[in-house]
């Protein structure tokens, strides 16, 4: 019931039982209470304590408001959710936000334990490399396998050498780009090269500035959410959309 979609029906096979860890962490009811919240899920108050007492919520915590928790407790919480329902598919939205090294730690134990399926989208590369088995990416409005650890994809961009090539083989790095640009064709003289090597390197140092402007927006719109100052998110969303625009155009260049 989110997003834009040229379906609007995403179905879910009946045997999954999905678990979901949104980015703004918007699955709860501000209202409610945390009791309240997990009375949907488990039968008495006693078993919600025990379930939440191994994600470090005490038994004071079970009257406090959603409203009131902090992004961190709020990503615990979602967590606590998801295996409350005992998923089967966890779908986790950047869940290493707001939370500290041991609590990061501890998810990505609870992860690596964990016997479904994880989708998960998280600028926390070390976290990504921790957990991921499979990486896909996303060029042409398809998902292309890349064949190694997020490490390896990270070092190579995830980019397939040519579009001739099969989904899943490995990818050549920007660098390497670089040089097929400046040496394309086979005709060009050597300054021509040099200036579309200069070019592209120049394009690299832009698109690497803007990834990290682009990081910045997003955890100002996180600090956003947190403080409840909702009208200030939907602003700097609508300026990290314009944001992304440019630098797709960017990477547009660079291909």
């Amino acid at each position: 019931g989110r997003g834009s979609w040229d379906d609007p029906v995403l179905r879910v096979g009946p045997s999954m039982r999905v678990g979901y860890c949104a980015q703004h962490q918007e699955t709860f009811d501000p209202a409610a209470t945390v009791e309240e919240s997990f009375l949907k899920i488990l039968p008495t108050r006693r078993e919600v304590q025990s379930h939440l007492s191994t994600f470090l919520f005490g038994y004071d915590d079970l009257d406090k408001k959603i409203s009131s928790l902090s992004g961190g407790e709020l990503n615990r919480l979602q967590m606590a959710r998801a295996s409350a329902l005992k998923a089967n598919f966890l779908v986790l939205d950047e869940p290493t936000n707001h939370l500290d090294i041991p609590m990061r730690e501890a998810v990505e134990d609870a992860l690596d334990g964990f016997e479904g399926t994880v989708l998960v989208v998280s600028h926390d590369r070390y976290f990504l490399d921790k957990v991921a088995e499979r990486v896909v990416f996303i060029e042409d409005r398809r998902f292309i396998e890349y064949e190694g650890s997020f490490a390896e994809w990270w070092r190579d961009l995830g980019r397939p050498a040519s579009s001739g090539e099969k989904a899943g083989k490995r990818a050549v790095g920007l660098e390497g780009r670089g040089r097929a640009v400046a040496t394309g064709g086979g005709t060009a003289d050597g300054g021509a090269a040099e200036s579309r090597a200069m070019e592209s390197r120049a394009l690299e140092d832009a698109i690497n500035a803007m990834e990290r402007q682009k990081e910045e927006y997003e955890r100002k719109i996180a600090g956003a959410f947190d403080r409840r100052e909702f009208k200030l998110a939907k602003e700097l969303a609508a300026e990290l959309e314009r944001h992304n625009a440019r630098l797709d155009g960017l990477w547009r260049r660079m291909e």
